[in-house]
């Protein structure tokens, strides 16, 4: 009998054509006939997509009848991956979810067809460390309500009814419109935001800029520097790694070449009064180390095809080894950019397609700038050892811990250690132990020396660093 009623139901669906589905007020399914007769599904009944989706389209019609309320398809949409929103059953849920919205008066928020598309967005939406790192509550960008921080990522993706239990008030969006308009959202972010913005506000809100404006210093919006905490307590102190190419042309070549040596540094005074602001955090952009902005022999040889021969000659007549200058002379008149980099640079800098990035661009820069110079964690974990040799401020050492621990994946300690055989010393074991315990560790007087330099800035006030101090001394003092 069961058998005999599929058969019959297979009959009755087959005399049914897809003319007659589609024009029976459903247009936006796509019925599919299986062939056996036994079922027939539209692509909301797609395994591969989500429940609460293909729920959604199949009661479309009727919501409301369902106790299907706005709330439950936003939610539903905005958790909606990148390819699920590209799906013709979800584009129709959302023409109907903002046909609704607009009929009720209330801003459509659904910001998952935004995300995944734009790198700008994703840019401001997502760098923890400039929005979520120690500094973030006094970061231009956020809000912040008692001990909370929400971030222009939180803003676009929160409904207004979140700005309401979380205590934003209107007052508070209003600051925060001329740092929104920097984003340069694209068309659809930009009204989506607005529409959100302007219903919490009671009152327009526009998120175009004006060239006109006062404080237009970048000419595309409002500008506010992101910087990180200063990273010494002494700001003259400038550390060995902290690489400065300039000055790196012999005088005998500029003199050997004196007219095309002045016509060399006008272009670069032009090239760096074009970057007059590149040390600065742009939110929508990164910039890097390009030896076209220095004075530098690389370039200048480069520029003025000056040949192995002169430059091996100039090398050696500043008193370079002939090794070193045979190496330095063959990387540039080769044009070997990285091996030049790497010569000049040494460990510090990490080295990727021609550029260089120093540990105060790493400091200074977000990741988002370094996924953009293909540094990879690797690069930035083989110099972990050495940015702990910098003399951070406490305030600046968690910043960067937080930022580095982000990128890695794992979480990073920049405190000044003694490492020997695999094994690491840190302050805490230095104070709790003898000039003796040093030794058989193997920590030499050279090692106490620079720990106690590098400490001496954050910890040269403490018992801790009293106490390491003394048994220096008593080093010194049994040889």
């Amino acid at each position: 009998m069961k058998k005999l009623l599929i058969f019959i139901l297979a009959l009755l669906l087959c005399s049914c054509s897809l003319s007659d589905i589609t024009n029976s007020g459903q247009e936006n399914r796509i019925y599919i006939l299986e062939t056996e007769g036994k079922e027939y599904a539209a692509e909301a009944a797609n395994s591969d997509l989500p429940t609460d989706l293909r729920y959604l389209y199949n009661h479309i019609d009727g919501w409301e009848d369902f106790g299907i309320s706005l709330e439950f398809v936003r939610d539903a949409l905005n958790s909606l991956s990148y390819d699920d929103m590209q799906s013709s059953v979800a584009n129709s849920v959302l023409s109907v979810y903002k046909s609704l919205c607009n009929q009720s008066g209330e801003p459509s928020e659904v910001y998952s067809e935004f995300l995944n598309d734009d790198g700008r967005l994703s840019l401001i939406c997502n760098s923890p460390e400039t929005f979520y790192g120690p500094e973030a509550s006094w970061n231009p960008y956020n809000i912040t309500v008692s001990d909370e921080v929400f971030t222009p990522f939180w803003i676009f993706t929160h409904p207004l009814s979140d700005y309401v239990s979380k205590g934003i008030t209107p007052d508070m969006i209003k600051e925060k419109i001329p740092y929104y308009r920097e984003f340069c959202l694209r068309l659809g972010a930009d009204t989506y935001l607005e529409n959100k913005l302007s219903k919490y506000l009671g009152e327009e809100v526009s998120l175009t800029f004006s060239a006109d404006d006062e404080n237009d210093k970048w000419e595309k919006g409002y500008h506010v520097s992101y910087k990180m905490p200063e990273p010494f307590s002494d700001s003259s102190v400038s550390p060995e790694g902290y690489y400065d190419p300039d000055g790196l042309i012999p005088n005998s070549l500029k003199t050997e070449f004196a007219a095309e040596y002045e016509d060399y540094a006008r272009t670069v005074a032009e090239t760096n009064a074009e970057k007059e602001n590149w040390v600065e955090y742009d939110l929508c952009g990164y910039i890097y180390h390009d030896l076209s902005c220095f004075e530098n022999i690389f370039s200048f040889a480069k520029r003025c095809g000056i040949t192995y021969d002169t430059l091996l000659s100039a090398f050696t007549s500043e008193g370079m080894s002939k090794t070193d200058a045979e190496q330095l002379a063959d990387a540039i008149s080769s044009n070997y950019i990285n091996d030049f980099l790497n010569m000049i640079c040494g460990d510090e800098a990490i080295i990727s397609d021609g550029y260089f990035y120093t540990p105060d661009w790493l400091y200074t820069w977000s990741t988002d700038g370094w996924e953009m110079a293909d540094i990879t964690p690797e690069m930035i974990e083989e110099r972990i050892p050495y940015y702990r040799s910098l003399p951070f401020t406490s305030e600046a050492r968690e910043a960067f811990e937080y930022k580095l621990g982000y990128y890695l994946g794992h979480e990073v300690s920049l405190e000044c250690v003694i490492e020997k055989d695999g094994e690491i010393y840190d302050l805490n074991w230095l104070a709790c132990h003898t000039a003796s315990d040093y030794l058989s560790a193997g920590i030499s007087v050279t090692d106490i020396e620079n720990f106690l330099d590098i400490t001496a800035p954050s910890c040269g006030d403490t018992e801790s660093y009293s106490w390491i101090t003394g048994q220096y001394n008593i080093m010194i003092t049994n040889g």
